[in-house]
């Protein structure tokens, strides 16, 4: 886990959406969803990312 992947995962929760995420970071959405993956692997989890960005977005606010 590095802080690239923790600051993608913050902006896609306050995003709510893989291209915003993309054109704000100026990354490909491609790579935002490696990076989601590379986490989710890192973790040995699946992030739901509908429940992430529903409820961890209220956190981060």
């Amino acid at each position: 886990m590095d802080l690239k992947q923790l600051k993608t995962f913050v902006v896609l929760s306050k995003n709510k959406n893989y291209t915003r995420t993309a054109d704000e970071l100026g990354y490909a959405q491609s790579s935002i969803s490696a990076q989601i993956q590379q986490l989710e692997q890192e973790l040995n989890t699946k992030c739901d990312i509908s429940f992430v960005i529903k409820h961890f977005h209220r956190i981060i606010e």
